[in-house]
């Protein structure tokens, strides 16, 4: 702590407030202060550089606030009144999930003291009420808390087109293609006539929007297959529903793996030698059975 606000620390009359600093998986950063008016601080050493404005933001609140010692994490649940910084649509969306966030103290009335980091951590998921939202939020020890061995699996641990798979998605005919939108029964499902690929080729493969109200979006595919007979035109279901309304929009799309060793990895891929399941593995039925 810097030796000004420690010394406000040590005074009697105390002027603090907290500030909220939160920057998203896409890079934007938003800055807030549980006071009464805008607050120019200085986040680093200083410097100019490091000047930054803090909106007034009445509308966030942290509560149930947790601090423990030891490897268990602290936690604190965040009551986010939705405004044109943070949208009902954004946060249904999930562009606020995962978010870093830090946490600490000033003294309002004297800004260049400097600041008390309190907390860092990530926010979770949020959920969405009448109005207002709410979200955890876990300090870095959180990840502490993940499991981080390997367990043996017939399927591949590996995400598709990462460094450990290997698949270059970009830079592979027929991986990663585009197109445009010819209609949609609902907020699950899209349909375009000039896709043939075969069925379930994108099948877990992940859909992105690049125009239109949904443009940034991004959605897991549950299923593709062609429809009519002869095939008329690509149909393709997701997971989870679009936010806005879809129309005449422009896509991106990549080829999904199913995760299995020889339909996906040799078949689809020609990928088997960096498959990262153990597809041959017995099961316990097999081991615990009796020799004959």
């Amino acid at each position: 702590i810097n030796a000004p606000l420690l010394a406000h620390y040590q005074g009697h009359a105390k002027t603090l407030a907290e500030g909220i600093r939160i920057t998203r998986t896409d890079g934007q950063v938003f800055r807030w202060v549980n006071h009464d008016r805008d607050v120019d601080l200085y986040e680093d050493d200083g410097s100019p550089s490091a000047l930054h404005t803090y909106l007034s933001q009445p509308g966030i609140s942290l509560t149930s606030v947790v601090s423990t010692e030891g490897f268990a994490a602290d936690t604190a649940t965040i009551t986010v009144l939705e405004d044109e910084d943070i949208t009902r649509a954004d946060i249904l969306a999930g562009v606020w999930d995962g978010a870093e966030m830090e946490i600490f103290q000033f003294n309002w009335a004297s800004p260049t003291d400097g600041r008390n980091i309190l907390k860092r951590g990530k926010l979770g998921n949020f959920k969405a009420m009448r109005g207002y939202s709410t979200v955890e939020f876990r300090d870095l020890r959180q990840a502490i808390q993940s499991q981080q061995e390997t367990v043996l699996q017939p399927t591949c641990r590996y995400k598709l087109g990462d460094s450990r798979c290997g698949v270059n998605l970009a830079g592979s005919p027929g991986y990663t293609v585009t197109g445009t939108v010819d209609s949609s029964d609902s907020q699950y499902t899209v349909t375009d006539s000039s896709r043939f690929e075969a069925d379930d080729w994108f099948g877990e493969g992940t859909f992105t929007f690049t125009s239109g109200p949904n443009a940034g979006m991004s959605r897991k595919v549950k299923t593709y297959s062609l429809s009519g007979s002869p095939p008329t035109a690509g149909v393709f279901v997701f997971w989870q529903q679009w936010i806005y309304p879809i129309g005449a929009d422009n896509y991106s799309v990549t080829a999904g793996c199913r995760l299995r060793f020889q339909e996906d990895c040799i078949a689809k891929f020609d990928n088997g030698v960096n498959f990262g399941g153990e597809p041959n593995k017995d099961n316990p039925d097999n081991l615990t059975a009796p020799v004959p």
